[in-house]
């Protein structure tokens, strides 16, 4: 169960026809590069935003999860 407080990430794919999907809001921020990184490896274009429950509020971070992702991904083959 989704506890509404406190930050969370969503990542919303699949802007299309049929809709918008997304999965659970992520409790942390690694939990929404996972989802941004399975949503790229199945070439789905996605769009990440932070959920302030406690607000409320809802900004995009689309751009600094990509960042976030990246710096992931050059640690990881250093």
């Amino acid at each position: 169960m989704l506890a509404l407080s406190g930050l969370h990430w969503l990542v919303m794919t699949d802007f299309g026809p049929h809709g918008v999907g997304a999965p659970d809001p992520a409790a942390t921020w690694d939990d929404a590069l996972d989802q941004l990184a399975a949503a790229a490896d199945e070439d789905r274009p996605a769009r990440v935003f932070r959920l302030d429950f406690n607000t409320p509020a809802m900004t995009e971070v689309t751009d600094e999860a990509w960042r976030g992702l990246e710096d992931r991904l050059a640690g990881m083959a250093a």
